[in-house]
């Protein structure tokens, strides 16, 4: 049955993209199973990442992939999702991972517009801001005539991404978890569950069935193809080192090469390496932008919120 879904979710987003000009798109990392906390974690852990990339109101594409070294996401795992489905001139917004930085600064043919949450400064500005837009932000926003008072507030923010993450926690603790191996499998259930959530599912089951069935008789693909659809690379947890490097750089793949002063290396590192040096176009950040939450207030140096005293909305 899941060979099934999966299957039908490859021939729907087959040469397709998610996103495009002025469409919202957020990308985000979640972790299946146990994680210790404050550490890089152990191979031996049941542990999953998944990369999450979806439109806001709109479809979704969930790929789970190893890391059994833990810490964040590095450029390498996450690149070839959002090389093959993020469209040009979409409005991505993300966490503020290195990595997705790295990517956004990489792909500057793309011209996206990458809004960035930091969810360390949540307890003093909430998960989300607004991002104040015109048609000084760019050709995507020319629509929004400045003369004519024309304006968008974007709000930044990862909260699908970040309530997806439940929906898949909650969906596999009520069948009792799911083994390693079957994690792809299950994830694309549930996928297609969510992106066919207007339709109706059995009809559409019974449809995607039959279309399999037709391309396999007819030779346009194979079970091996379609086995691979659900199959992911979850022997790197039994067959990886017994150490791994203490730090390393979710840009460019550089990693400390001993245990001691590996703080001194990374710090080095960062000072010289173009994903910590420069910045992407039109990236925005909280504070650093033009926030719309300043207009009724703004923020002093220890994160809290004062009222502005008659802060002219033209004026900001």
């Amino acid at each position: 049955m899941q060979l099934i879904m999966a299957y039908q979710q490859y021939k729907k987003f087959h040469g397709k993209q998610l996103g495009g000009t002025r469409v919202e798109l957020e990308t985000d990392i979640f972790v299946l199973g146990q994680v210790p906390k404050g550490g890089l974690g152990f191979k031996n852990l049941n542990k999953c990442y998944v990369q999450f990339l979806g439109e806001k109101g709109g479809d979704l594409i969930l790929e789970p992939y190893p890391n059994p070294a833990g810490g964040s996401e590095a450029l390498t795992q996450i690149q070839d999702l959002l090389n093959e489905f993020v469209a040009p001139e979409s409005i991505f917004h993300s966490d503020s991972a290195r990595a997705v930085k790295a990517w956004v600064f990489d792909h500057p043919e793309l011209n996206l517009w990458h809004i960035i949450v930091t969810h360390s400064l949540a307890k003093f500005y909430g998960f989300n801001w607004k991002l104040f837009v015109n048609e000084e932000d760019g050709e995507i926003f020319k629509h929004l005539k400045k003369s004519s008072g024309e304006y968008q507030i974007i709000t930044a923010g990862t909260q699908k991404a970040d309530g997806f993450s439940s929906v898949v926690k909650k969906a596999l603790g009520q069948r009792g978890g799911c083994r390693r191996e079957n994690v792809r499998s299950e994830v694309k259930e549930i996928q297609w569950r969510h992106n066919e959530r207007s339709v109706d599912i059995y009809s559409t089951f019974l449809k995607s069935w039959g279309i399999l069935e037709n391309d396999l008789a007819n030779g346009i693909v194979d079970l091996e193809f379609v086995h691979s659809l659900v199959e992911w690379d979850h022997e790197v947890y039994e067959n990886a080192p017994e150490d791994f490097p203490f730090w390393c750089c979710p840009g460019c793949g550089y990693s400390t090469d001993t245990k001691k002063k590996w703080k001194a290396q990374r710090t080095k590192h960062q000072k010289s390496c173009k994903y910590y040096t420069d910045k992407a176009v039109n990236q925005y950040e909280h504070l650093t932008s033009r926030c719309a939450c300043c207009i009724y207030s703004y923020h002093d140096s220890i994160g809290s919120k004062i009222q502005a005293p008659k802060v002219k909305f033209y004026n900001f």
